[in-house]
């Protein structure tokens, strides 16, 4: 089994720290993040984000790329989770 731990890109402002999405320049990140996945043939079986949507936003993206990924809600990947 490999386990790959990625941090969502630039997050822009909310008023609440969950509801910060994305930037353009975090979703840039995330492209290059993914390409450099892709490039060393990772396939992922599954993909566990927390319910933040700059996380989900991430994870969006990846099931693009990786359709055959299971996508995964885990509330306890917060900041706060214990």
């Amino acid at each position: 089994m490999e386990l790959i731990i990625l941090r969502h890109g630039e997050a822009g402002s909310a008023a609440l720290d969950q509801e910060r999405p994305l930037t353009d320049y975090g979703r840039q990140q995330i492209a290059g993040q993914y390409q450099w996945l892709q490039e060393h043939q990772f396939e992922p079986e599954l993909i566990l984000h927390s319910p933040y949507r700059r996380t989900t936003e991430t994870a969006d993206l990846a099931s693009v790329l990786f359709p055959n990924a299971e996508l995964q809600v885990e509330p306890l990947l917060t900041p706060d989770g214990d």
